[in-house]
């Protein structure tokens, strides 16, 4: 009875080590989930900044936590759940008025200096572009003349300001294209990481999931042991 006790106290204490060691791998693997998620955050970041710079619309991938991995959320409760509009203090929406109040005047000063920006932008807007965005919005200005008059038409001086402007249109169409270029390179390269990221989580999870079922075969199997 003793050594039928002692191997009891065994097989339980074995099963238990079992349990421990998985859950602390478990536990390791959810917070490493959250590590992966902010790698991917940093790159849809970039890859958003990218997108504006090109001026394309595209959707990509967005992880987010399930309600099922974050149990505080049971406590949460939505505006949708409480089903009537909140109530709103009379300080409170005075300081709504002032902030709107505020935003209101923020964009008509925007708008205001609309013109101001744009001749200074013109002034500015040389070939020798100082970051990327710059030089794949930089827009050449053709002048009248230049579709009006025949090249016979034209005095030497014109002419010679002709050649410099195509000339110059053409290096920015090919700067253009080159930053584009490199743009799309980066894009496809932060996309592929991403999915680099995700299948090899995805991996882990995977094999979390046959260790898992492992560990329930080895203590079922020590418990039937423990019956006989």
């Amino acid at each position: 009875p003793n050594q039928k006790r002692t191997q009891i106290l065994l097989l339980q204490e074995l099963a238990r080590l079992v349990r421990v060691r998985f859950n602390a791998a478990f536990d390791e693997l959810r917070h490493s989930k959250e590590d992966e998620m902010d790698k991917i955050a940093g790159r849809n970041a970039r890859i958003r900044e990218i997108l504006d710079e090109m001026g394309e619309e595209a959707e990509f991938f967005v992880p987010a936590l399930g309600d099922d991995e974050v149990p505080e959320r049971v406590l949460d409760v939505t505006q949708e759940e409480i089903g009537f509009e909140r109530y709103v203090t009379e300080a409170e929406r005075r300081r709504r008025e002032a902030e709107e109040e505020a935003r209101r005047a923020a964009a008509g000063k925007d708008q205001d200096d609309a013109p101001e920006r744009a001749l200074q932008d013109m002034m500015n807007g040389t070939l020798e572009a100082k970051d990327e965005l710059s030089k794949l919005e930089q827009d050449l200005v053709r002048e009248a003349w230049m579709d009006e008059l025949s090249e016979a038409e034209m005095s030497e001086e014109q002419r010679k300001a002709l050649a410099d402007f195509e000339a110059t249109q053409k290096a920015v169409m090919e700067e253009k294209a080159k930053q584009r270029k490199a743009l799309e390179a980066e894009l496809k390269k932060l996309k592929s990481e991403v999915k680099d990221i995700i299948a090899t989580f995805d991996a882990r999870v995977a094999k979390a999931a046959s260790d898992y079922l492992a560990v329930c075969s080895y203590v079922a199997a020590q418990e039937l042991h423990m019956s006989r």
